[in-house]
Order: C-alpha cells, then sequence, then structure tokens
C-alpha cells in the first residue's frame, strides 16, 4: 500500500511517499522543485497511453531523481528511484 502525503512548511510543498510491505516501511521526502516534477512525470506517462518505456531524470539539494515506467508480464508499472549524493 502506498501512502501520499502532502504539507507546506515556509510557504513550500513538500511531499511524502512511504510503502508499507511486510511489516517494513519504504519512504522518500520530495522538496518542492521534486514534487512539481514528479506531478509532471506522472501526468505524461498517464497521458502518454503507450506500453514501454519511460524515463525521467531530475536533481534536487544532493539527491539525484528518477521516475520510469516498466513493463512486464503483469503490466505497466512506475518506479520512482532516490540516490544521495552525500552518503555515495
Amino acid at each position: 500500500m502506498f501512502e501520499v502525503v502532502a504539507e507546506e512548511r515556509n510557504g513550500k510543498s513538500h511531499a511524502i511517499i512511504s510503502e508499507s510491505k511486510g511489516g517494513i516501511v519504504s519512504w522518500v521526502r520530495l522538496g518542492p522543485a521534486s514534487v512539481g516534477l514528479l506531478i509532471e512525470g506522472l501526468n505524461q506517462c498517464v497521458k502518454d497511453g503507450k506500453d514501454g518505456r519511460w524515463e525521467k531524470g531530475w536533481s534536487e539539494k544532493w539527491r539525484l531523481y528518477s521516475l520510469v515506467r516498466e513493463v512486464n508480464r503483469a503490466g505497466s508499472f512506475v518506479r520512482l528511484g532516490v540516490t544521495d549524493m552525500e552518503k555515495r
């Protein structure tokens, strides 16, 4: 199950996306620039309507983000990846 929480701090939008599976919770916090780029990427995936691979990448405050749509036997899915450049 996924949960998306949007909030405003100091006049800027932030979002936290979390997934709970098998008692383990994974989450990612998105800053103001990334919230807009994530929504833009999701809209593009939905409007595109084609099956096949699609990828969008961006960076914000020492983090690299990637939004990927892929297809397998079960169908299409979207994956959000985050790399923390400070810990690399």
